[in-house]
């Protein structure tokens, strides 16, 4: 399991303190490599710290969870077409890099749900038993 301090770490480095949201790639020296945003890796963040809150409060958590959250409000949700662009260039508009469309509605979807379910395992199996 990763420690508090890893993982810690790996939000804050990662994280566009300019700009917002999270470099794509960092080099060995912890650099930007790829900078523009990919809208999977917000996704993640936002139910890794919902869960990790829900487990274990900590005022970090809550912090990254609404920090990724108003971010990915503001930059990838798509309020004409619905759904969440997938990739944000340099100045934070939608671009066709690595993606075109709409690739997937699974990791925008379980950034939604985690929140709203306890912590005790598996999503699917809390969803099921409501």
């Amino acid at each position: 399991m990763i420690g508090i301090a890893a993982r810690r770490s790996a939000v804050t480095r990662g994280w566009d303190e300019a700009k917002g949201g999270f470099h794509y790639t960092l080099d060995f020296d912890n650099k930007p490599a790829i900078t523009h945003k990919i809208w999977w890796p917000a996704t993640e963040a936002i139910g890794a710290a919902a869960f990790l809150n829900a487990l274990q409060p900590d005022p970090f958590y809550e912090h990254w969870y609404r920090k990724v959250w108003d971010f990915s409000a503001t930059h990838f949700i798509d309020p004409a077409n619905g759904g969440w662009y997938p990739e944000l260039g340099g100045d934070l508009k939608p671009i066709d890099r690595f993606f075109t469309g709409k690739p997937d509605i699974y990791h925008a979807l379980q950034a939604c749900l985690i929140p709203l379910f306890p912590a005790t395992g598996s999503l699917m199996k809390a969803v099921e038993s409501q």
